[in-house]
């Protein structure tokens, strides 16, 4: 497989067709390997539509695949996701805010419910900064 970029390995050959008489695509996300995977395989078809390769739960469509008439791929982007923070606690329920002085955390109380009729209450603190 040739590199088309630094880091992106994506290949679309058609000099020499596959035995089918159809280019071929090879393509690398640059996924890790997660367990449990989060990539189901899918075969969708309706009247008039078929599409068929990899998803995500709750997707209704083929992320990464083919149908009849075309093939299609992507590699990850690594796109920044999340924001990290480091909060200075004073071990009584306060955090230090920006402004120098010390304010209660934000208590949220979520009620779970679980099979069988029980019940369990999660407790989370988090500071009031507006960041979570």
């Amino acid at each position: 497989m040739r590199s088309l970029r630094a880091g992106i390995e994506q290949l679309g050959h058609c000099r020499k067709p596959h035995a089918s008489g159809k280019p071929l695509l090879s393509n690398d996300m640059h996924l890790g390997l997660t367990e449990p995977n989060i990539w189901f395989m899918a075969d969708l078809r309706a009247p008039g539509y078929h599409a068929a390769g990899v998803t995500l739960p709750g997707l209704p469509f083929v992320v990464e695949g083919h149908n009849e008439h075309v093939a299609w791929g992507f590699t990850a982007l690594y796109a920044d996701v999340q924001d990290l923070y480091v909060e200075e606690l004073d071990g009584k329920g306060n955090f230090h805010a920006a402004d120098g002085s010390w304010k209660p955390l934000a208590v949220d109380h979520e009620l779970i419910h679980v099979r069988g009729g029980r019940m369990w209450c999660w407790t989370s603190n988090r500071p009031r900064t507006g960041r979570c």
